[in-house]
């Protein structure tokens, strides 16, 4: 592979990269999960009293169409 990846900086960091000039595409994603935690982080959560993390994911504004199903 030849080409460089577009997502990564010279310090091999994760960085956005503009997709506005994007053709639209048709695609489909499901996703599943789980969440393990003590009973004790779910009530701080509930309570809200849970303090934020620093993590932040990175995501592009995507527009979403489509039929949502509820579990």
């Amino acid at each position: 592979m030849s080409d460089p990846l577009t997502h990564f900086n010279d310090q091999n960091r994760a960085k956005m990269v503009d997709v506005t000039a994007k053709q639209v595409t048709a695609r489909t994603a499901t996703a599943t999960g789980t969440i393990r935690m003590q009973p004790a982080t779910l009530d701080r959560i509930h309570a809200g009293t849970m303090k934020k993390g620093t993590y932040s994911p990175m995501c592009h504004l995507i527009p979403l169409t489509g039929n949502l199903y509820p579990l």
